[in-house]
């Protein structure tokens, strides 16, 4: 599934791993967090597609890599693995992993929700939008 394309680009487009980090961000996990979440979701897909053994250092080393700038995940039964325990859109990430940046989809600057109603003027949604004028008013 592609998703409608920007009109305009933001001055620095959301690659995939800021994605996975805007995401993972978002839903509140660190990065220990979600370890620990793919190793209780992830073994038994994981050991579906390959005879290694599922550690916990392997897991923290792949997570690392994959927020690290430059990096794509290639493998899409590792991209879905992922989307079980991170509210990701695989088709989302393919796109910003595949397509030149005047094609990615439109995604919000501090959460990275893919929703092209949603996003506003200021690259942010509106949840984030609401909720940053709600820390304003509340200081």
């Amino acid at each position: 599934m592609t998703h409608a394309h920007s009109p305009a680009l933001p001055a620095a487009p959301i690659m995939p791993w800021d994605y996975l980090r805007l995401r993972r961000v978002a839903a509140g996990l660190t990065r220990v967090r979600l370890v620990d979440m793919i190793m209780l979701a992830g073994a038994k897909p994981y050991r579906a597609c390959t005879k290694r053994p599922l550690t916990q250092a392997k897991v923290i080393a792949w997570l690392e890599l994959v927020e690290t700038p430059g990096t794509r995940i290639i493998s899409r039964t590792h991209l879905d693995l992922l989307a079980l325990v991170l509210p990701i859109d695989a088709d989302v990430y393919v796109q910003l992993a595949t397509e030149s940046a005047d094609r990615h989809p439109t995604l919000c600057g501090s959460c990275g929700v893919a929703d092209d109603a949603v996003p506003v003027s200021d690259g942010r949604c509106r949840v984030c939008t609401a909720a940053n004028r709600s820390r304003r008013l509340a200081a």
